[in-house]
């Protein structure tokens, strides 16, 4: 019997349907990981929140530090010895013996969140971090950081500095809020933010200026297609939305700064600053 194969137009005709069938699937699969990862990612600060709760419940209602460790800037001397005990609800990156690395490993990154004073409700470093966040695969994007070495960040969630992050008698413009019993509205304001920066390790807390058209922190690298994770202070989480493209577009790299969206880009910030958690606004920035 005479076999007839495929003709080399008939093949040509085959593989450009099945690049342009892959062409609009790409993008399809591209959104379901996304949504798969965002997932995850809200699992995961709905079960940090409980542990910030818990760890409340068991304090007197006081929460735990919002701060990443010690201050910045951080001091030389913890290069060579032991760092003090930890305040906040995580460690800076860190050896088994807690000396400080700027050049940090996952290992070290591991131990901060270890270290911190959550870490005995959670019980597992996975939950501090997104698994659409590959940060820790590569050196550091900020530049400074990356003259040092080491790996980018591994903890995908930084909490609000308004929920005991700076400073109790006030600073950046509020006194933050040190109680439970502080938060008024909690279904509408958030305790942790996902923040990607590019630096070795996302620093202290995540700052807003609450008045005035500024980001402190910027959120980083949007790693949900155009969302973001956020934890509020009521327990529940939300993926939510930026309306934006100068957040969508936010450039950690250049470091740490503030920054002002332009005028008719500033949805998303007004957002931010309506869910920002404090006490009071300080005196001199008016009531």
């Amino acid at each position: 019997m005479n076999k007839k194969g495929f003709t080399l137009n008939e093949l040509l005709v085959v593989l450009s349907v099945i690049s342009i069938l892959f062409s609009i699937l790409l993008p399809v699969l591209d959104n379901i990981k996304a949504k798969s990862t965002a997932i995850v990612c809200m699992s995961n600060q709905s079960q940090l929140l409980k542990a910030w709760q818990m760890y409340a419940g068991d304090y007197n209602g006081k929460v735990v530090g919002g701060s990443a460790g010690i201050e910045y800037p951080f001091s030389e001397k913890y290069a060579t010895i032991p760092l003090p005990e930890c305040p906040g609800w995580v460690d800076l990156p860190q050896s088994e013996t807690h000396i400080f690395f700027s050049a940090s490993s996952l290992k070290h990154k591991i131990n901060g969140i270890k270290a911190g004073k959550l870490f005995p409700y959670t019980d597992s470093e996975k939950l501090y971090h997104c698994p659409a966040d590959k940060r820790y695969k590569n050196t550091p994007a900020d530049g400074y950081y990356s003259a040092f070495g080491g790996v980018g960040g591994y903890r995908s969630y930084s909490v609000s500095a308004g929920v005991n992050g700076l400073n109790p008698e006030g600073d950046l413009g509020i006194v933050p809020v040190m109680l439970v019993s502080d938060i008024k509205r909690p279904s509408s304001k958030y305790v942790f933010v996902e923040e990607i920066s590019g630096s070795a390790f996302n620093m202290t807390s995540w700052i807003i200026d609450p008045v005035e058209r500024y980001w402190w922190s910027p959120l980083g690298k949007i790693v949900h297609g155009d969302s973001s994770t956020l934890g509020f202070a009521d327990g529940h989480v939300e993926l939510h939305k930026w309306q934006d493209a100068n957040t969508l577009n936010m450039d950690w790299n250049n470091g740490i700064k503030w920054q002002s969206p332009p005028r008719g880009q500033d949805t998303d910030l007004r957002y931010m600053q309506k869910g920002y958690p404090y006490k009071h606004l300080l005196v001199t920035r008016g009531s």
